[in-house]
């Protein structure tokens, strides 16, 4: 929330980042501790990508641009890392408090 309030003018490479890194079993174990249930990741192949993303309120714009670029990261074509004007941004909630509001909302 920080971000969005500082005054600045001209373009910014900003890369977001979590308070830790998780990995997609991290994030099924921190579901299925706030629901009491067995979660489990699934890979879902890039051709189901719209599908999934269009059972939600999601606009086709919306979903075409996450496709767009999850595909530039997973390909290594978008690389926060190998820039030198990207400024990085760590987050500071947990995602077990991320979970619960995701549950709650």
């Amino acid at each position: 929330m920080d971000l969005l309030r500082e005054d600045w003018a001209g373009i910014r490479k900003i890369d977001l980042e979590g308070a830790v890194a998780c990995a997609p079993a991290d994030i099924a174990a921190i579901f299925a501790r706030a629901l009491n249930r067995p979660v489990r990741p699934v890979v879902l192949e890039p051709a189901e990508w719209a599908a999934v993303l269009a059972m939600n309120p999601f606009s086709s714009v919306a979903i075409n641009g996450f496709i767009e670029l999850n595909h530039g990261l997973n390909s290594g074509h978008i690389d926060f890392g190998s820039d030198d004007t990207v400024e990085l941004r760590q987050g500071r909630v947990p995602f077990e408090e991320v979970a619960e509001a995701i549950l709650r909302a």
